[in-house]
């Protein structure tokens, strides 16, 4: 069967719409990824340093749970700084934990035990402010990991909230850096 003009035309019709599709494509997986499961970060100030670093880019992991330790990415609410600002801290606390400020070596005590903190800034002490706090239900206790340079929950304890972090307001949890390589 012989192909005339007409099909041979189709087929490079076909050839030409086929980029758009896969650029398409491309945008709504990136868009859907940026929505539902990632989302960027670049860090402003040096409150998590030594591990981030002002001008650093990171992304941000949007699903699964949230545990002691991990460096999260929240907004700020009327109960935390200003509506609109995002903020990068450690959780240091998750519901139902006793936090407390300072044993007699100066550590951070969680449960009554000693929190041993390889990540904070060296030199600088786990807090020079003393508090005992319980997280409620829904909320997250969280520190900057260079405590003298960092606004974080001690910051705002007299405050509507007490310092707690709203997971409501959380966006998720730090994980690549992609700038600078």
């Amino acid at each position: 069967m012989a192909r005339g003009p007409a099909s041979r035309g189709r087929r490079a019709g076909r050839r030409r719409r086929a980029p758009w599709i896969a650029v398409a494509a491309a945008v709504a997986v990136v868009l859907l990824l940026r929505t539902f499961v990632l989302d960027t970060y670049a860090v402003t100030s040096d409150s998590m340093s030594p591990s981030l670093l002002a001008g650093q880019r990171w992304l941000v992991v949007r699903v699964g749970g949230v545990e002691r330790g991990d460096v999260v990415v929240f907004h700020g609410s009327t109960r935390w700084g200003e509506p609109g600002q995002d903020y990068v801290k450690r959780v240091i606390g998750l519901p139902g934990d006793h936090i407390v400020c300072c044993s007699d070596t100066g550590d951070v005590i969680r449960n009554g035990v000693d929190l041993p903190e390889p990540y904070a800034s060296a030199g600088t002490p786990a807090g020079r402010l003393a508090y005992d706090v319980t997280v409620p239900d829904d909320r997250l206790w969280v520190l900057g990991d260079n405590r003298d340079h960092s606004g974080d929950s001690r910051s705002y304890l007299g405050r509507p909230g007490g310092g707690f972090v709203p997971f409501a307001d959380l966006v998720g949890r730090v994980s690549l850096r992609y700038w600078p390589w």
